[in-house]
């Protein structure tokens, strides 16, 4: 699990029990009806519940892995023993590959 995906489930957790305690706070403090906010809040932790399950499929980004694998015999050895540089060159393969060209050189820039 990467940095950004612990973030982000992080910020869905606070953001379901923020709702959940608003609408506790409505219910036993203010004395609300507790049916008046349940729909709106239950809408709110389902989309959260289902955001924090879905993650980023959408992007279809795949892996640096994938990409050595399917270029292991042009790169074969190639910066073995430097994995910065290394992660590198696949990222550059990968961006090529999604035609982001530009993005790709800078990858190359930074080596």
């Amino acid at each position: 699990m990467t940095k950004g995906r612990k973030i982000q489930i992080i910020l869905y957790v606070i953001l379901i029990l923020g709702c959940v305690g608003l609408y506790l706070y409505g219910v036993f403090v203010a004395h609300e009806d507790p049916k008046e906010n349940l729909l709106k809040m239950l809408l709110v932790v389902g989309g959260c519940v289902v955001g924090m399950f879905r993650g980023n499929r959408g992007r279809n980004r795949s892996g640096l892995a994938f990409y050595e694998k399917s270029y292991q015999n042009e790169i074969r050895q190639a910066f073995e023993n430097d994995t910065k540089k290394r992660r590198q060159l696949l990222a550059a393969l990968r961006d090529y590959n999604e035609n982001k060209l530009k993005k790709a050189i800078a990858h190359y820039k930074t080596r």
